[in-house]
């Protein structure tokens, strides 16, 4: 029983590795300024608002963000050479949507 729950954890963790890396990185509408460890960026945006009473119901997500947190930088420095190369080509770049970090 104790091998089908450790199994379950490692099936999650690589199901979340990184996800706000690859969903913000791929974006059309990113909610950062800058592509380079934007999943980072978000991550720590969502823990932020741990203490903030009026984040709402981004407050449930920080632990999931806190979570995510080093797998995002280690898929963020992977993915380094591409989003330094979309940032140094940036023209085409759509600004964030209100209200986002």
């Amino acid at each position: 029983m104790h091998h089908i729950r450790l199994y379950a954890a490692a099936v999650v963790l690589c199901l979340i590795s990184g996800c706000s890396t690859f969903s913000e990185t791929f974006a059309d509408r990113p909610h950062a300024s800058s592509l380079v460890y934007i999943g980072t960026q978000v991550d720590l945006a969502v823990v932020g608002t741990l203490g903030d009473e009026t984040a709402g119901i981004f407050r449930l997500f920080a632990p999931f963000a806190l979570l995510d947190l080093p797998l995002s930088l280690a898929a963020d420095t992977l993915l380094l050479p591409y989003t330094i190369t979309k940032e140094v080509q940036g023209p085409k770049r759509i600004p964030p949507a209100k209200g986002t970090p």
